[in-house]
């Protein structure tokens, strides 16, 4: 019998999107170590975190799929996954600069997103 070769479309696109995300928080260094904080850089810097970690969040989520099960899902669903990590940092970071962030409300934050991911995950499970 002939052997089936895998797909590396996911793979493919997410490669990628890693090597974006790396591109992506180098400028995010060069921007935060290079210019003065003004409110048009701080916009620039939560724009290029929230990008940043939303492709290097959907690698490292494609990464744990694939370790933790056998199949895997959709590019769409680890780019969700990603852009809820990104989301977080933004809302972390924003939070951190008006001096506001505590760890209870880090930790309110972390359970919002992963309950929505969850109720996500569990509506595609049964469709």
């Amino acid at each position: 019998m002939a052997r089936r070769r895998r797909s590396s479309g996911p793979t493919l696109y997410l490669t990628a999107l890693g090597g974006v995300g790396i591109f992506l928080w180098w400028q995010l260094y060069r921007l935060i170590t290079r210019t003065p904080p003004t409110t048009v850089h701080v916009v620039l810097a939560f724009v290029l975190l929230f990008l940043a970690t939303t492709s290097t969040g959907a690698m490292g989520s494609w990464v744990l799929h694939a370790r933790l099960r056998r199949t895997s899902g959709s590019p769409v669903r680890f780019v969700r996954q990603g852009m809820w990590l990104g989301l977080l940092l933004v809302l972390y970071a924003w939070l951190s600069l008006l001096n506001v962030l505590s760890p209870l409300m880090a930790a309110i934050l972390l359970a919002i997103v992963t309950s929505a991911e969850l109720f996500l995950l569990l509506r595609e499970s049964q469709s």
